[in-house]
């Protein structure tokens, strides 16, 4: 398979939202643009969004990206260890027994995700409290500058539903809010590797001569058919232009709201 035509086979699945897509069989070439990445996954005390969780991060697994698991004591209790094993198939497993081996952990990855993050995490997290496992693991993935990556939909809400109580709602925004200032990246289960991809910017992968960005200000003109956050940190005017069939990440939708920059697709 040459560049092109591995590189366009990335797009049709990135195109696709990678939503239920099935992704075809492993080829050396995808795996090898990703051979040195590995991720932890954090599993805390729910199941809530287990199924499709895992279903995203075995897709992950076949581009290439190493993974290590870490339990949460309430993990051990209630998730099916084995099933999560057999699936993830991980390099290395952690559990409160390597609550002293930090840094070794963190060293051996390039960064962290925790797909079903409980509000007794997400809120530890935001106001430094380490008094766990994984409470302290997670403090120092971001002390140490790793990445983050956090599902907040269960967060959000609890057992799913949301809070009725203004005061405890604009508590638990307040809370998002500051792990998102802290620097943690907020994913969606439906889109894992799509961000992930985003995150850990290897956009290079769906880079070809296809579709043109055009910065009106600089008429700088970029070669891409999927937009990434650091895209968008470069533009320079407050309108982009792009075609109807470029892709923009979430990542790059917020930061584009964020700068306030019109994206239009002509």
């Amino acid at each position: 398979m040459d560049k092109y035509s591995f590189s366009k086979d990335i797009i049709n699945q990135l195109s696709s939202r990678l939503d239920g897509f099935d992704l075809k069989k492993d080829t050396s070439e995808s795996k090898n643009k990703f051979k040195d990445k590995s991720i932890l996954v954090v599993f805390t005390g729910t199941n809530i969004g287990l199924k499709d969780s895992i279903k995203e991060l075995v897709k992950l697994k076949r581009y290439g990206f190493k993974i290590d698991i870490a339990f949460s004591k309430s993990a051990e209790k209630i998730l099916d260890l084995n099933k999560i094993k057999q699936r993830l198939r991980p390099s290395n497993i952690y559990t409160e027994e390597n609550k002293y081996s930090y840094m070794e952990i963190i060293d051996k990855v390039n960064g962290v995700i925790i797909p079903m993050t409980t509000q007794n995490t997400a809120f530890k997290l935001a106001l430094g409290l380490q008094d766990d496992f994984i409470s302290t693991l997670l403090w120092r993935f971001l002390w140490q500058g790793k990445k983050v990556l956090m599902d907040m939909s269960n967060v959000n809400n609890n057992r799913g539903d949301e809070p009725v109580n203004p005061v405890l709602k604009q508590m638990v925004d307040d809370y998002t809010l500051k792990l998102k200032n802290m620097g943690i990246k907020e994913v969606n289960k439906k889109n894992y590797v799509l961000e992930v991809l985003d995150i850990f910017n290897e956009s290079d992968l769906v880079k070809e001569n296809e579709e043109i960005i055009d910065d009106e200000k600089t008429n700088k003109k970029i070669s891409k058919k999927v937009i990434t956050e650091s895209d968008i940190k470069e533009i320079k005017s407050d309108k982009l232009i792009i075609s109807k069939k470029t892709i923009i990440t979430p990542l790059a939708k917020d930061k584009a709201k964020e700068l306030n920059i019109s994206i239009v697709k002509k």
